[in-house]
């Protein structure tokens, strides 16, 4: 009887949650300092300071503080990507083009830090290659859509599904890389909403001429 009741008692005690795996934590340190200093604060040491453990562990997981901002890039990435597939199904696929464009906008000037750790000016062009390649997902959503409005013949005649996902793409990267630098300040200031605006009206009508 005593067993018993000791065991009843003991399973109502709240059990002690296992710490999340030392890679995840890393990534969550890592991000945090991006997040307060920028690439120059991120440091093997540093990480290991906020962890609690040494800074050699980290290495058991990633290849370096390079690794590390890669792992944060696809996390924004991926986020991105996740953004431009819920433009809704339910719209016509040039103006789910025009809607991914907008989601674009607002992804990238919501999460500035993401937006310039993800498009990188200085990798040379052998490490810049094999990073599009790997993050080209998010701009397949865009060309597929492309590819559906082709099929439906909605878009201009001998369209194609690459030139169009990448006018698109460009067209509203350029406008929100110079939001998110800070440059529309000198260009637009104040004015970037109206901008967006014409900007989208310029891509649909370039899409349906």
């Amino acid at each position: 009887m005593l067993t018993n009741r000791l065991s009843s008692v003991d399973s109502r005690k709240p059990r002690k949650q296992p710490a999340p795996a030392l890679k995840q934590r890393v990534l969550e340190a890592a991000r945090a300092l991006y997040f307060e200093g920028g690439v120059a604060g991120i440091s093997a040491r540093k990480i290991a300071v906020r962890l609690g453990c040494s800074a050699t562990a980290i290495y058991l997981h990633y290849d370096g503080i390079g690794d590390v901002l890669h792992h944060l890039r696809m996390e924004g990435h991926a986020k991105l990507a996740r953004a431009l597939a819920e433009a809704p199904a339910s719209l016509a696929p040039v103006e789910r083009l025009i809607e991914m464009q907008r989601r674009y906008y607002l992804f990238g000037t919501e999460n500035r830090d993401y937006f310039r750790l993800m498009f990188p000016v200085d990798l040379a062009a052998t490490a810049l290659t094999a990073a599009v390649r790997e993050e080209a997902f998010s701009l397949d959503i865009v060309k597929q859509c492309a590819q559906e409005a082709i099929e439906t013949g909605t878009l201009r005649p001998g369209s194609d599904a690459t030139i169009v996902a990448n006018v698109v793409w460009m067209h509203v990267h350029g406008l929100t890389a110079t939001v998110v630098s800070g440059h529309s300040s000198a260009t637009a200031e104040g004015r970037e909403a109206e901008v967006l605006e014409a900007l989208l009206e310029a891509t649909r009508a370039w899409m349906i001429a």
